[in-house]
């Protein structure tokens, strides 16, 4: 690499994969994924010639072809053969990386449908949806659902803000800002927002939308355990766990 040259009157791009241009501002779309060294030689009429070169990675996709008439507000990837999406029109559809589309699939009866409806996807890999109304999981035929409100205890009108389900098959809910474990209620002066399990300790973890604290629960008990952080300010409304057990709370 040189320093660049005024005034340059050519131009020679070399994408790296058998294209090439002699234009100033060159552009190219590339036909497959994969790695490549895209270099560009550029002189003036002094014969002055500056030389760059830089790699590139152009990622794999598959375009979506024949896409719902619908706007989507969730996706949810469980393999290359099942991705979910959560319609706007109170639909659940099943793709692949192919393109090809499930016929609409039909949410819960019981599911008042809104901006805040939610999938979730447990450790076994089922699919779970949660919101006004209801909590339920998809049945195995795909195309029908199994209602586990009532074993929150929570009230009918009551929104399920989050939920989780953990290694001993017990479900965790947050209703209306109320933390339960099944029909269990762990009280606290706290109005929690989000929950996360972290099978690897066991916790449960917890944001509020009063407080600037973080809190766990032991899935095995009901003790709330308050965690200090000085990187939350006006509560936090969301909290999800990577691989690794890193927690982002936003």
């Amino acid at each position: 690499t040189r320093a660049a040259v005024p005034g340059a009157t050519s131009y020679k791009w070399n994408f790296g994969d058998g294209a090439n241009a002699t234009t100033q501002n060159a552009t190219h779309s590339f036909a497959n994924p994969g790695s490549y060294t895209i270099s560009l030689s550029a002189s003036n009429s002094c014969g002055a010639t500056y030389e760059f070169s830089v790699p590139i990675n152009v990622p794999y996709y598959n375009a979506l072809n024949s896409t719902p008439a619908t706007a989507f507000q969730q996706v949810m990837v469980f393999s290359a053969s099942a991705i979910y999406f959560l319609g706007t029109n109170g639909k659940l559809y099943k793709t692949d990386t192919a393109g090809n589309w499930s016929p609409p699939i039909n949410l819960p009866s019981g599911l008042a449908f809104n901006a805040d409806t939610k999938l979730y996807k447990d450790l076994n890999n089922n699919l779970w949806i949660y919101g006004k109304k209801e909590v339920a999981k998809l049945n195995s035929n795909g195309t029908s659902w199994t209602s586990f409100f009532s074993a929150t205890g929570l009230r009918n009108n009551v929104t399920i803000n989050s939920m989780a389900v953990d290694n001993s098959s017990d479900l965790w809910t947050i209703g209306d800002g109320d933390l339960r474990k099944n029909k269990a209620s762990i009280t606290s002066s706290a109005t929690f927002s989000s929950l996360a399990y972290a099978s690897a300790t066991g916790r449960i973890w917890l944001t509020a939308s009063n407080t600037n604290s973080l809190y766990y629960v032991n899935v095995s008990g009901a003790q709330i355990n308050t965690v200090n952080t000085s990187g939350i300010t006006n509560g936090s409304d969301d909290i999800r766990l990577n691989s690794s057990g890193e927690i982002f709370a936003t």
